[in-house]
């Protein structure tokens, strides 16, 4: 007897299929037929339809719907998969879409929590479909155990695809910060040198206007220490208010260098009061004032730096 997902279908007329259709589109339909195919196209695209309207920022470019849409019609696919027992013993809900949507959510600069949080829009979405085409085609004698079925296979498949997505999202973020702090340190070594940079792509680069007035900053542990210099540097950042920017740039392990633009007077520090040490500068306008500060001798009146040591 035929599975009952053979007799899947979309409830409205749908265009062509996608050209980026893979191995798994076609075994779905050369097992369950073309409307169960249909039925994963649109039950992707009503996925999609719902994380863009619970995450906005997904709708500001068509690349990254496109990437949604790949990822959730995948997900259908794979689902459809597991539920008529098509695939091998360790065919999971996760297909590579999911991993390369994960990328998509990092480079948007979006946060792991969005990323949860399509999760389990698309994930309630996809289940009640399934669940409504099994009640829709089965006799009510059968639809009750194949419901549980299901509700328990998605249910055990979650855990893996929520750990799949998150893992890749991690991965991706730590390779993509470590590039962002790499371009924006060469850029920061360009400027402090003295060599000549673009404004335009200099803001771009860092994230942060380079006109204006700075406040700079270079804070360095002893080597072993266990202090968080981002722990020690940020009462001190306090002690002038709020800025309008901040740059903070990883040098190693055991420096940051900190450029904030800023607003108002500068006011005298004491001293960090903490076991790691820096020099203070500001005062500074336009081509980021982080460079003169830079190359300024700690104590320097000019510079109005103060070393702080414990």
């Amino acid at each position: 007897m035929p599975h009952w997902t053979c007799g899947l279908g979309p409830s409205r007329a749908g265009g062509p299929e996608p050209e980026w259709f893979g191995p798994e589109a076609e075994r779905v339909r050369a097992t369950l037929g073309p409307g169960a195919v249909q039925w994963a196209v649109e039950v992707g695209e009503n996925i999609t339809a719902r994380i863009a309207q619970a995450l906005p920022t997904l709708r500001e470019g068509a690349s990254a719907v496109e990437a949604v849409l790949r990822a959730t019609t995948s997900t259908a696919l794979q689902a459809l998969t597991l539920v008529a027992g098509m695939g091998e013993q360790d065919t999971t809900l996760a297909s590579r879409e999911v991993t390369e949507i994960a990328g998509e959510f990092v480079r948007r600069g979006m946060e792991l929590n969005d990323l949860l949080r399509a999760i389990r829009v698309g994930y309630a979405v996809l289940a009640s479909a399934l669940l409504d085409g099994a009640s829709e085609l089965l006799p009510k004698d059968r639809s009750g155990a194949e419901l549980r079925r299901i509700s328990i296979l998605l249910f055990e498949e979650l855990d893996d695809f929520t750990g799949v997505a998150a893992s890749a999202f991690v991965e991706e973020q730590s390779s993509w910060a470590a590039g962002v702090s790499a371009a924006r340190l060469e850029l920061a070594t360009k400027i402090i040198n003295g060599e000549a940079v673009d404004p335009a792509r200099a803001s771009q680069v860092l994230g942060y206007p380079v006109g204006g007035e700075h406040l700079a900053m270079i804070a360095w542990s002893a080597p072993h220490s266990r202090h968080d210099l981002r722990s020690v540097v940020e009462p001190v950042l306090r002690r002038w208010g709020t800025p309008t920017a901040t740059l903070v740039i990883p040098v190693g392990v055991q420096a940051l260098g900190v450029g904030l633009g800023r607003t108002g007077s500068l006011a005298s520090a004491e001293s960090f009061g903490a076991r790691p040490r820096g020099d203070l500068g500001g005062d500074r306008r336009a081509r980021f004032g982080y460079r003169r500060i830079s190359l300024e001798p700690p104590g320097s009146p000019r510079g109005r730096a103060t070393r702080a040591n414990a």
